[in-house]
């Protein structure tokens, strides 16, 4: 991502989501297809992307 008000949370039984946390926390999109638990997820805000 590219903005740090904006991160993945893995919901355990709720899925995975991506939230905005700016100023209340608003679900931008969600995962649920997944047959097991969202047990952990990681993302790294990046600052400057050279790709």
């Amino acid at each position: 991502p590219y903005h740090k008000k904006v991160i993945l949370a893995a919901c355990m039984y709720g899925g995975f989501r991506i939230l905005n946390i700016e100023k209340q926390i608003n679900i931008i999109s969600e995962y649920l297809e997944h047959e097991s638990i969202a047990y952990g997820a990681d993302w790294k805000f990046m600052i400057n992307c050279r790709w």
